[in-house]
């Protein structure tokens, strides 16, 4: 009875160690899962940036400090909204361009059909012009062919 005790307790101590070491590798297995888990999200966000020269010295930072981790984030964060911010000035200046070459091409539409409406209002004047004048030598054809008649009567 006291082997078949002494049995029992010796194999209560083995699954109490087996229980404590078991705990303890489900434990380093989770920290070692998260540092990695850190690690794939900090070199994620550092390939997205295309740092590479970063990307190992922030894998280091995720094991060492979730704080270090954090300002590399920000400091990712505020490239991308630096590169989001000129992008958009980028689009802004490439708008302003794109209205100001379409007021330009529009006002040189309307100069171009201005000299054309000029031109087409000076070509008519000029041909009334002519036709006054070719009135007025008929006229005086007319009057001078008179006058011979009247020279020839008398």
């Amino acid at each position: 009875a006291a082997a078949a005790a002494a049995a029992a307790a010796k194999l209560a101590k083995a699954r109490l160690v087996l229980l404590c070491a078991s705990i303890f590798f489900l434990a380093l297995l989770a920290r070692a899962r998260r540092r990695i888990a850190v690690a794939k999200a900090a070199a994620a966000a550092v390939t997205r940036a295309k740092q590479a020269r970063e990307a190992a010295a922030l894998t280091r930072m995720a094991g060492a400090s979730v704080g270090l981790l954090r300002r590399a984030r920000a400091r990712i964060a505020e490239r991308k909204a630096e590169a989001i911010a000129r992008a958009a000035a980028e689009i802004e200046r490439r708008r302003v361009e794109a209205a100001t070459l379409a007021a330009e091409l529009a006002a040189r539409d309307a100069r171009e059909l201005a000299e054309r409406i000029e031109a087409a209002a000076r070509q008519r004047i000029e041909a009334a012009e002519r036709k006054a004048i070719a009135q007025k030598h008929l006229a005086l054809i007319v009057t001078v062919a008179k006058w011979q008649l009247e020279l020839l009567r008398a």
